[in-house]
């Protein structure tokens, strides 16, 4: 047998290899053969197996990432310990744990770990929800005698998830609340971050940090590394999770926990505070703090593992906006689009909207893409206008061929003085490229761009072969950034959903995009030949998030693209191989961003672009 046949079985081996560790670390057979089948019938199967391929490489580098990176030995720990002393930060952080019928072993690991935390300064606060199995209550009164800062209640009566947290809740005395799953674990300088960001973030009410899943033998994997605070992402799934920390005061004025919320109680938890405190009060601590347990059974493995939990969250979720006055539709996930769905309503007289459509010389493509707009744009309010260059007329040139009836020419470029003259509520860029291929693209975006406090709003660009080419953008520097997931199949997900998603961006690509006509005047506009042009692109987008609007990229608002691949928003001049300084909110640092990378890929990055417990 040759070296060529050699390999092939050794690749083939460590695939298997990595397939097994992944199906044993999901929680089982089961459970992840329902995982793969939902995402083959999603995505097909070969963009799966691809995928699938992906996940068991990313599990194996992921443990060398961990003991590189985030095992802190005693030496680390006690200097964070002495950091904060001399600080003088010794806020007292409650944690706040339900316990029901948990498994001894399991149990007795949960409290270890917060007893082995290099910060003193916390209370653990149980609360047994009547459990059956004895050994429960045995094992909590014996580590209470071990520990004054273990104080339980021991409930009467069964009162499910809500009522037992609220019950551990009023044990506690700590002007922060953390919460803990009775079978989860916390890793020793979990607490010790968390009031590091306290103490520097003193508007803070609400903090979230980075987690993982933790198998049955004691395995990490499944990181999730989280952007920074994102008013879109926690409508759609519950961003915030683990580990969760409320200020006390905040989540006793709004009650606590809600009873009929079960499955789903904390999400619902956090858009009542979120009501209260809002946005400005949340603070994301871009650390792995909390080892979440993927057993048979968990939410942890599959949301279907506890279908009452969606319903559960389709109700937090809608009586949330019906509270904050949003007229909005709040959708089941579907095989699909395997996630919570908002329709945001649009006004009954839909706000006008003007095309722009930029043309750069190619006039087949103009020709196509005018076409597609105006044959199958179902929208109900938009006129469209070729953005051609300047001329001393102000009729179509003749060289742009047969345009449909209606469709107007603007020679001026898009400066402030051509835009200002235009009435139209919205105006929407839209490369000349671009085909349009939904019917209800301009719909999509107009949901969200019709919102309050939304600037631009960004399509998803599609090539013709089904890869993503462009959206939503990550920063690589002031002037240069990377789309997001570029190169994805079309079903894909993404890391956790951020290819289907609509999410907040720092900037976004204008090759199609909406923007209200006040707010892009008000922001300066492109500036004379400047759209097309990256740093165009990105400095209009700064230039709105900066006066207060947030840039959302919708990727259900899908659109095709005939740009080449190789058109990139990169910086051609930067230093290769070398990681990515600037910290883009909606890019973990823990997440590689080299500067000749063509895309976010959301890979573990080696070192981290963070400082460990920084």
């Amino acid at each position: 047998m040759g070296k060529s046949s050699d390999s092939g079985l050794a690749r083939a081996a460590q695939r298997l290899s990595g397939a097994l560790t992944k199906v044993r670390d999901a929680g089982g057979v089961k459970s992840a053969a329902g995982a793969a089948w939902r995402m083959i019938r999603r995505e097909g199967f070969r963009s799966a197996l691809s995928r699938i391929g992906g996940m068991s490489r990313e599990a194996a580098r992921y443990a060398e990432w961990v003991a590189a990176y985030d095992t802190p030995g005693d030496a680390e720990l006690e200097a964070l310990r002495l950091e904060l002393d001399q600080a003088g930060i010794d806020t007292l952080i409650s944690v706040v744990v339900p316990v029901y019928n948990t498994p001894e072993r399991y149990l007795r690991e949960m409290i270890d770990s917060v007893l082995r935390q290099a910060y003193p300064h916390w209370e653990l606060c149980v609360a047994d929800d009547a459990s059956t199995a004895p050994h429960v209550r045995t094992v909590l009164e014996e580590y209470a005698r071990r520990d004054a800062r273990i104080r339980i209640v021991i409930r009467p009566s069964n009162g499910h998830i809500s009522e037992a947290s609220n019950s551990a809740l009023e044990l506690a005395r700590g002007s922060f609340v953390a919460l803990l799953d009775h079978d989860d674990i916390l890793p020793p300088h979990a607490l010790a971050v968390v009031a590091k960001y306290i103490h520097a973030h003193p508007d803070a009410r609400l903090l979230y940090s980075d987690e993982d899943k933790l198998s049955e033998d004691g395995r990490r994997h499944t990181p999730h590394f989280k952007p920074d605070w994102d008013p879109e992402l926690i409508l759609q799934y519950n961003l915030f999770s683990h580990l969760g920390v409320y200020e006390t005061r905040l989540m006793r004025e709004v009650g606590g926990f809600r009873k009929g919320l079960e499955g789903s109680q904390d999400h619902d938890l956090v858009l009542r505070c979120l009501r209260a405190a809002g946005d400005g009060a949340v603070v994301h601590i871009p650390h792995v703090l909390y080892h979440w347990r993927t057993i048979e059974g968990s939410t942890a493995v599959s949301a279907d593992e506890k279908p009452y939990a969606l319903v559960a969250s389709i109700r937090a979720i809608s009586d949330h906006l019906r509270e904050m006055n949003v007229n909005a539709e709040v959708h089941a996930p579907q095989p699909q689009f395997p996630f919570v769905r908002i329709d945001y309503r649009l006004p009954a007289r839909p706000p006008s909207v003007h095309l722009l459509v930029m043309h750069a010389g190619d006039t087949a493509a103009l020709t196509r893409c005018v076409q597609s707009i105006v044959t199958r744009t179902v929208y109900a309010n938009f006129r469209v206008s070729v953005v051609g260059a300047p001329a001393e007329h102000n009729e179509m040139p003749a060289s742009f061929g047969t345009m449909p009836e209606g469709v107007g020419f603007i020679p001026a470029p898009t400066d402030g003085v051509a835009m200002s003259r235009l009435e139209d509520t919205y105006l929407c860029f839209v490369d000349e490229r671009v085909e349009v291929s939904e019917p209800s693209w301009l719909d999509e975006l107009m949901r969200q761009a019709s919102r309050p406090g939304i600037g631009a709003v960004g399509a998803s660009l599609w090539c013709p072969d089904g890869r993503l080419h462009a959206g939503g953008l990550i920063l690589t520097s002031e002037t240069s950034a990377v789309p997001i997931h570029a190169g994805i199949a079309r079903r894909s997900t993404g890391y956790f959903g951020r290819a289907m998603l609509t999410q907040t961006v720092s900037a976004l690509s204008w090759s199609c995009a909406v923007v209200n006509r006040t707010t892009f005047l008000a922001a300066g506009g492109f500036g004379r030949n400047e759209y097309g042009d990256v740093s165009g692109d990105i400095a209009l987008s700064l230039r709105l998030a900066e006066d207060g609007s947030r840039n959302v990229f919708v990727p259900r608002a899908a659109v095709l693209t005939h740009a080449r691949p190789s058109d990139a928003h990169v910086n051609a001049n930067a230093p290769r191989s070398e990681q990515v300084s600037v910290r883009d909110r909606a890019y973990n640092p823990n997440l590689s961003l080299m500067r000749e990378a063509r895309s976010a890929t959301f890979e573990l990055s080696f070192p981290p672009r963070i400082e460990p417990l920084e």
